[in-house]
């Protein structure tokens, strides 16, 4: 099961702190979904920004637009 469980709350939740990772992030939020979503687990995927200087944000954003449940903060 993806998203939410009968409660409304995920079994998992997964964070990714990120600061400057336009170039990583793509492939690793592909790859955590992915397998998540491969094992049927409820999960969240939170991503925290923790000030980047670079595209982390928008690159996170594009992400959250293509896959749910996903946060940023």
């Amino acid at each position: 099961m993806v998203g939410p469980t009968p409660t409304g709350m995920p079994m998992l939740s997964v964070v990714i702190p990120a600061y400057n990772e336009e170039s990583r992030l793509p492939r690793t939020i592909g790859e955590v979904s992915r397998h998540l979503a491969a094992v049927g687990l409820a999960y969240e995927l939170l991503v925290v920004d923790d000030g980047s200087t670079d595209a982390t944000s928008r690159v996170v954003k594009d992400a959250s637009a293509e896959i749910q449940p996903f946060g940023c903060w």
